[in-house]
């Protein structure tokens, strides 16, 4: 039993590992960044936004 439970783990872990970088690639293709710019924003580095997932449909089906 735990090593089934071990393995479910080891598995979530290594795809989330592999995966992060291309969701970060997708995430800045299809612009779902917010870039500071200016002063007054708290974060200094480009972070993810915060999308519906009826705004996602929108931006992947006008990609194309």
């Amino acid at each position: 039993m735990w090593g089934n439970i071990a393995i479910a783990f080891l598995l979530a872990f290594i795809v989330s590992f592999v995966a992060t970088p291309y969701t970060i690639k997708i995430a800045n293709k299809i612009g779902a960044v917010d870039v500071p710019k200016d002063k007054r924003r708290m974060h200094t580095k480009a972070m993810p936004k915060k999308l519906t997932l009826h705004q996602e449909k929108i931006k992947w089906v006008f990609r194309l």
